[in-house]
């Protein structure tokens, strides 16, 4: 790690001042802002934990005043102490074998070694512990492999589990994320291990029950419910074009009493109402995407968002989407043209547009408002991990606005094409439905007459045959 660090600093020593070279090689592993470590650090909220630990519950100050003390703190730095945390941090990384999957865990240990670090007397100097490995590593590594494998006649035999059921390296990283997953690791004593004083903290880790504090974070199941999902924006976009293509053109299906002979229309009323089931539709997507939501995030997880005020929101957004057409239909009727119902028709149909733009853009996580802003400490790690996108300024910000149109211009020539032309050929068979619908009546009819026919004749005499052959009642019933 040595010969490591020194080739580091050589690299950017020959391209600035060995100052900077010191200094932005810290920044980038462990103090500057887009150091994994700052991350973990705020997104886990150790800043209140430590804040809490030295001066009290009551002096935890605010995330932008924590940022501040620690860039403060890490431009108060001597280049001893950016020399000594960038040697603790590649000793841990050279040491932690398996545990490199886990970078977040890397990130704990760091704080762990760092505040022993501290807080030891160089006069009296004696090891810790016998090995860094076998204390910090291997105990973690064990509760791993014993997800995937069981000791049986002193042999390691693979475990038969689903991926669901097994504790993975996502699994124990993500733990690593909030706070309140930290407040949960419990010492085989029963002791809180975020309790300890900080300094005391690192003398404990081979002593963490892993088998109770760490819990699953998703379960990987295999599903068609992921169509649902995951896609469930994309369904909403193609559905909803395509219901308001097909309710548009196909009027027949939805005006009383109609005549192919007279062609006659749909009132507007009826229109509006029948393409305004589109907003009903997405909604009713949303609503199973949010279900499936408990098949695979486990409730219990600290960074789990709660399912039921996104659920309450899009029930609102269906009552408002259907309860007009369920007025218009069973109440008034399609055939009302008076104005208030024809205001509800419109103001239906503008909600269903709104309806389907927010169900077709908006995800399905930020439904009831973004959790996930700075200003909202518990999910502050995810927005670090996993929504974390580089802002773009200048030129790069117009460049990506204009692959945005062009890909969007792309997309509305082929709904145009697909269901303006393609699917006004199909939407033909609409206006001749009323003659399948005949020719289904004559088909059942000769059925009915032909069976009537062969019972007639087995039942009769010979000389009779004749007399019989007349058009059964049941044959007559059907309007030739």
């Amino acid at each position: 790690m040595y010969d490591y660090l020194m080739r580091l600093l050589d690299s950017r020593a020959s391209r600035m001042s060995p100052t900077s070279a010191l200094k932005s090689l810290h920044a980038d592993y462990i103090g500057g802002a887009n150091s994994n470590y700052r991350k973990w650090y705020f997104g886990s909220r150790m800043d209140e934990s430590d804040i809490s630990q030295e001066h009290g519950i009551g002096n935890v100050s605010s995330l932008k005043d924590s940022q501040s003390n620690w860039d403060a703190s890490m431009a108060s730095f001597a280049p001893e102490d950016y020399v000594l945390q960038l040697a603790i941090f590649l000793l841990v990384w050279g040491e932690a074998n398996n545990a490199r999957f886990m970078p977040e865990y890397l990130c704990f240990l760091f704080k762990c070694c760092v505040d022993v670090f501290y807080s030891l007397d160089f006069k009296e100097l004696n090891a810790l512990v016998p090995s860094f490995l076998d204390h910090a590593i291997t105990p973690l590594y064990n509760f791993y492999r014993e997800q995937l494998y069981e000791k049986i006649d002193n042999k390691w035999i693979q475990r038969d589990k689903d991926h669901a059921r097994v504790i993975g390296y996502d699994d124990i990283n993500q733990f690593f994320w909030y706070k309140g997953s930290l407040d949960k690791l419990q010492l085989f004593d029963k002791r809180k291990f975020m309790e300890l004083p900080p300094h005391e903290r690192f003398t404990h880790l081979d002593q963490i029950n892993w088998k109770h504090s760490v819990r699953k974070t998703y379960l990987e199941r295999r599903s068609w419910f992921h169509v649902w999902i995951n896609f469930n924006r994309i369904w909403n976009i193609h559905i909803a074009m395509y219901w308001y293509y097909v309710s548009f053109n196909a009027g027949p299906l939805y005006t009383k009493d109609y005549d192919i002979n007279y062609d006659n229309k749909p009132t507007t009323v009826a229109k509006l109402s029948a393409m305004s089931l589109a907003g009903t539709l997405v909604s009713i997507i949303n609503l199973i995407s949010l279900v499936c939501e408990f098949f695979f995030v486990p409730r219990r997880c600290p960074g789990t968002q709660s399912v039921w005020p996104r659920f309450f929101v899009m029930s609102n957004l269906l009552a408002l989407n259907i309860a007009p057409t369920i007025y218009i239909l069973f109440f008034v009727g399609m055939e009302d043209q008076s104005v208030i119902t024809l205001a509800i028709a419109i103001t239906q149909f503008i909600v269903s547009v709104i309806s389907v733009i927010i169900c077709s853009v908006v995800p399905l996580s930020v439904l009831s408002g973004n959790k996930r802003k700075f200003s909202n400490r518990r999910f502050l790690s995810a927005k670090y991990f996993t929504d974390s996108v580089v802002p773009l300024r200048g030129k790069s910000k117009l460049a990506s606005y204009g692959m945005w149109a062009a890909s969007q211009s792309d997309f509305g020539t082929f709904v145009a094409h697909r269901f303006c032309f393609v699917l006004l050929g199909y939407l033909l068979v609409v206006y001749y439905l009323e003659y399948w619908l005949l020719g289904f009546q004559i088909l059942l009819g000769w059925c009915v007459y032909l069976d009537t026919m062969e019972k007639s004749v087995c039942q009769t005499p010979k000389k009779n045959h004749a007399k019989n052959l007349v058009a059964p009642k049941s044959f007559i019933q059907y309007n030739f």
